[in-house]
């Protein structure tokens, strides 16, 4: 068992080494910090995506991969009102990249607790391939029948818990609570899609998308990416370019939280079974 798993982590390493580019690990430069209880807002600019379509991929029947998202934590001292906003903002390093146009984001309590987790680890394309149903082989449950270089399936799911492992077979299980989309089902019908079920449209298409969320203690991560839709095969899809995107969160305690609807505008309000477990 262990010369197979050797063999096939061989065999991935050989297919993905021009398409990984990062790890799903924590990240200092996208910490939002820690709610103790004082009013909390930060932003959060400079970041960057790869691709139009890496949460949309994550919403349907064989999940998607993580390299195309991006990965936010923060942590709950106690309980509180949580409100995300993500929009698209063009991005200026070493060249400038345009705003993402259409950002999606699904919210989950945990944090990665193995490092270096990502979608083509062994261990990883194993549970792909017990979720997803994906094909064996060399494909490791990463690449869908037909697919070319960069049409990647894999790990993240953007409706549900999910898990990722890394190299030396440890797991990070995340515990979906919530998303939220920019625009409306449109997104998906006009790439075939049908995803319409358990996906939270904002219903305009501007190029921001904000939620809330009732929270108790605990640490959280949020992933965000495109929510452009290509089917399962992400045919058409910009797999390559990159976007720029800004994020914010603003955690109060519960007796806010209509300022924070006020000051919010339209949202999401998610995350029930928190609110009811209060009693």
């Amino acid at each position: 068992m262990k010369i197979k798993k050797l063999f096939l982590y061989t065999q991935l390493c050989v297919a993905v080494v021009t398409t990984a580019k990062a790890h799903v690990n924590y990240s200092a430069a996208r910490d939002f910090g820690t709610y103790t209880g004082t009013d909390l807002t930060k932003t959060i600019t400079g970041q960057t995506i790869t691709g139009n379509y890496g949460w949309a991929s994550g919403t349907d029947a064989t999940g998607g991969d993580s390299h195309k998202t991006r990965y936010f934590v923060f942590t709950l001292n106690q309980a509180a009102w949580v409100n995300l906003n993500v929009q698209g903002a063009s991005v200026t390093t070493t060249k400038t990249f345009s705003a993402l146009s259409v950002p999606g984001f699904s919210l989950y309590r945990g944090w990665v607790t193995a490092v270096d987790s990502h979608d083509f680890s062994v261990d990883s394309a194993d549970i792909n391939n017990a979720r997803w149903g994906f094909n064996t082989g060399a494909d490791a449950g990463l690449l869908q029948p037909s697919t070319g270089a960069d049409h990647w399936a894999g790990s993240f799911s953007a409706l549900s818990d999910w898990t990722i492992a890394n190299d030396s077979y440890q797991e990070s299980t995340f515990s979906y609570i919530g998303n939220a989309a920019d625009g409306t089902s449109a997104n998906y019908q006009a790439n075939g899609g049908s995803a319409t079920s358990g996906v939270n449209w904002d219903g305009i298409a501007d190029g921001s998308v904000s939620a809330s969320f009732y929270l108790t203690a605990g640490q959280y991560s949020v992933f965000i990416g495109g929510g452009q839709y290509f089917g399962t095969l992400n045919a058409g899809a910009d797999t390559t370019g990159v976007y720029g995107i800004q994020t914010t969160l603003t955690a109060v305690p519960e007796p806010s939280v209509w300022s924070l609807l006020g000051a919010s505008g339209l949202i999401l309000v998610g995350a029930a079974r928190f609110r009811k477990s209060r009693g």
